[in-house]
């Protein structure tokens, strides 16, 4: 007669089972659900208010991995790409090389707060409003004449 299993066999051989671990993650991805593949999502982000698009290939921060790492140690962002950081209410240019412009949005996409040419090793203010953060090249705000109260969009794909 074969022997019966304890609940820690079956999780350790019988792949059904699910492991604590896997349990966590699935919570998570339900609170907050997030893109956990390895390769970032891209977003295309437009401007309703102005008819105007902001960014081409927005890559989302929306890892605490992602979200710390940011734009450090990059050289610059390609013109029309950005980081898309979410969630997030206050961002730094610390280990930055180069100026950026930032967007701070709230859950509805309005915007709340602008930070033009941010310059490395700052700190911005913290947006209690805000939900995300867009990053995007120097100018960007001023070249699509974004503004307070404006409403953006995002479209993912690959």
């Amino acid at each position: 007669m074969p022997k019966s299993l304890s609940n820690a066999e079956k999780c350790r051989f019988e792949p059904d089972v699910a492991a604590p671990a896997k349990r966590v993650t699935t919570i998570l991805n339900r609170t907050h659900p997030t893109n956990t593949s390895k390769q970032p999502s891209s977003e295309l982000v437009v401007n309703d208010t102005r008819k105007k698009t902001i960014a081409f290939a927005a890559r989302k921060a929306n890892t605490p991995w992602r979200r710390f790492m940011g734009l450090m140690g990059k050289p610059g962002l390609p013109e029309g790409h950005g980081l898309w950081i979410v969630p997030c209410t206050s961002i730094h240019s610390c280990f930055m090389r180069f100026e950026f412009d930032a967007i701070f949005v709230d859950r509805e996409g309005r915007v709340v707060h602008l930070v033009e040419r941010m310059k490395p090793w700052r700190l911005s203010a913290v947006v209690l409003k805000s939900y995300a953060v867009l990053e995007l090249n120097p100018g960007t705000i001023a070249h699509t004449g974004t503004q307070l109260g404006d409403t953006l969009r995002t479209v993912s794909h690959p």
